[in-house]
């Protein structure tokens, strides 16, 4: 049994093994370090929302999903990009990320955003079908374009 929680600075130490390995996932190198000192610098300056999955009986961390504000000039709303979702993987399949996005939803909707963007890599099936099963759709009208610097 888990529940979830929105971070503050003391969650930090908690969460920051749960990034580490996240960015592992993505190849990058371990560097808890960097971890922490990111997710420290995006708390402290209120640049993120966090929400982590933890046990209700341990100190055991499950999984966590960060949130990014953005804005539209268009609707003159907020929005928010969901950058990162984790889950441990002795703890995947026990719908921690579907509760931790739906979390994030609901925090979304409290905030009167006009919605969540996302992405994630087209080989990622798991996500996909997950994303589609929360009403997730795939952009088909627009392309994105990224500059690397």
């Amino acid at each position: 049994d888990y529940i979830i929680e929105e971070a503050d600075i003391s969650a930090v130490p908690n969460v920051a093994p749960l990034f580490n390995q996240y960015r592992i996932f993505y190849n990058q190198e371990s560097d808890i370090e960097l971890a922490s000192a990111f997710l420290t610098h995006r708390t402290i300056n209120s640049q993120s929302i966090i929400f982590y999955a933890k046990s209700r009986t341990t100190d055991q961390y499950y999984g966590f999903v960060q949130l990014y504000p953005c804005f539209s000039s268009i609707s003159c709303r907020v929005s928010f990009i969901l950058n990162d979702l984790f889950v441990c993987k002795d703890f995947r399949r026990k719908g921690i990320a579907q509760a931790l996005m739906e979390r994030a939803r609901l925090y979304a909707e409290k905030n009167n955003a006009k919605g969540i963007s996302l992405e994630t890599g087209k080989e990622n099936y798991g996500a996909q079908a997950l994303y589609h099963k929360l009403g997730y759709e795939r952009e088909e009208e627009h392309h994105f374009y990224y500059l690397t610097l």
